[in-house]
C-alpha cells in the first residue's frame, strides 16, 4: 500500500518471490543455498535456511528474522511499496539441505536428506545433543605432522603462478577463486601438481561440474587435490574414498591430501599421515559409499558403525557432526588420515580432529 499516486495496489507472488530473494542476497546469504517455497492457498512464502550458513550470519535466528524482514521492507520500499511483515521461524535441528591425463575421480559434499540418521531433529530423536567436539591432544600422535604438511599445502596454493602448459592450462589461486565466485553452486576441482623444478603448478578446473561433485584427473606428479563444496560443508564420504583409491593408486606416490575450500578464511583437508594404512582403508570402504548422498550407505557396514556410536556423533554444530563421523571411520579401519581445518582470521589457526583409540569418541587438537 501507499504508492505514490495514493491508491492501493495487490503484488505478484512471483514479485514476492523476487523480493524475497533480493533480500537474501542483501543478507549475505545467496538464495541458491536456500529454498524459496510459494504457498498460493495461504498467501506466503517460505524460505529455509541451511543452519551453518545461517549461524555464519547471525548467531541468533530470531535476530536473523526481524533483520531479514526490515531488509524485505527495503527492497520493498524501492519499488514503492509499502510493505507490512509478518514473520513466523522455526527452527528444525541440525541437518542439512539436500541439495540437488592420469587417473580419474570425482569430489562429492555430503548431502543427506533431512531423515538421514543424527543428522536430522537431534531434539526430537530423543538424543542430546553436544555443543562442541572436546579436546584431547594426547590421543592425536598424527596432529602436528597433519597440521605442518596442511599449511604447505596452503603455503603453496597462496604463492601459485599460472603457466601456460603444453598439455594442460596452469592457473594461479586467484583466478580459481574468480571461478568459484562466479559459479559458486558447482563444484570446481584441481589438482596441483610438483614438477622437476619444485614448483606447483594448480591444473585448470575441469568443465562440466554438478553441485554435488566435479570430476578431476590426478597423476604421479600430483601433490593434493582442491574443490570447493558449494553448502560450505566438511570432507565427505566421498572424498575420503576417493583419497583412499588414490593412495591405493601405484602412480599417485607423491599426492599427500584432499583440500576443500569453503571461503576465503576457512579450509579443510584430509591428510595421509600413513599410505599403507589409507591404501588398505579403501579396501574396506570401497563400496561402502552412497553416489546420491556422497555418504556412508546406511545399511553398510559404515553405516552400522556410525548407528552404534550415534550418541557421540551428534553435535549442534552439523559441521562437527560431519567431521565426527568421518573421523570414527578412519579410525575404526585404522586408515592412516587425518582431518585438520584451518581458519584464518588474524592468523592462521589449524585444527585436527580424529578419535579416541578404544571408545571412537570424536576429539580435536
Amino acid at each position: 500500500m501507499g504508492t505514490p499516486d495514493g491508491n492501493c495496489h495487490g503484488v505478484k507472488h512471483s514479485t514476492i518471490e523476487e523480493w524475497a530473494k533480493e533480500a537474501l542476497w542483501r543478507s549475505d546469504i545467496p538464495p541458491s543455498y536456500c529454498k524459496v517455497e510459494k504457498e498460493w492457498y495461504e498467501n506466503k512464502i517460505v524460505i529455509v535456511i541451511d543452519c551453518d550458513i545461517l549461524y555464519r550470519k547471525c548467531p541468533d535466528p530470531r535476530d536473523f528474522a526481524m533483520h531479514y524482514s526490515k531488509m524485505l521492507q527495503q527492497v520493498a520500499i524501492e519499488h514503492w511499496i509499502n510493505m507490512i511483515v509478518q514473520v513466523t521461524y522455526q527452527i528444525h535441528g541440525t541437518y542439512r539441505l539436500g541439495w540437488g591425463g592420469g587417473t580419474g575421480g570425482s569430489t562429492g559434499e555430503h548431502k543427506p536428506k533431512p531423515s538421514d540418521g543424527p543428522y536430522a531433529d537431534n531434539y526430537a530423536s530423543g538424543v542430546i545433543p553436544k555443543n562442541a567436539i572436546p579436546e584431547e591432544c594426547d590421543s592425536l600422535p598424527y596432529s602436528n605432522k597433519a597440521k605442518s604438511a596442511m599449511k604447505e599445502m596452503l603455503d603453496s596454493l597462496f604463492s601459485l603462478k599460472p603457466y601456460k602448459g603444453a598439455k594442460y592450462n596452469y592457473i594461479d589461486f586467484s583466478q580459481y577463486k574468480k571461478i568459484i565466485k562466479e559459479h559458486g553452486n558447482i563444484e570446481h576441482a584441481s589438482a596441483v601438481e610438483v614438477y622437476d623444478d619444485n614448483r606447483h603448478y594448480m591444473v585448470e578446473p575441469e568443465k562440466g561440474g554438478l553441485s554435488d561433485r566435479a570430476k578431476y584427473h590426478y597423476g604421479p606428479y600430483t601433490k593434493y587435490i582442491i574443490h570447493n563444496h558449494p553448502n560450505f560443508t566438511p570432507p565427505s564420504a566421498k572424498d575420503l574414498l576417493n583419497l583412499c583409491l588414490a593412495a591405493a593408486s601405484p602412480e599417485c606416490t607423491n599426492i599427500r591430501g584432499s583440500v576443500v575450500f569453503i571461503d576465503e578464511n576457512t579450509y579443510y583437508a584430509l591428510i595421509i599421515n600413513d599410505r599403507n594404512k589409507a591404501a588398505t582403508m579403501f579396501k574396506e570402504i570401497e563400496n561402502e559409499v552412497d553416489d546420491t548422498t556422497n555418504d556412508f550407505k546406511l545399511d553398510g557396514k559404515c553405516g552400522k558403525i556410525l548407528k552404534h556410536y550415534e550418541e557421540m556423533n551428534s553435535f549442534k554444530s552439523s559441521d562437527e557432526t560431519a567431521i565426527a563421523r568421518l573421523s570414527t571411520i578412519i579410525n575404526y579401519f585404522d586408515g592412516g588420515i587425518s582431518i585438520v581445518k584451518c581458519h584464518i582470521k588474524d592468523k592462521s589457526d589449524y585444527t585436527t580432529y580424529g578419535s579416541e583409540k578404544i571408545s571412537y569418541k570424536p576429539i580435536k587438537c
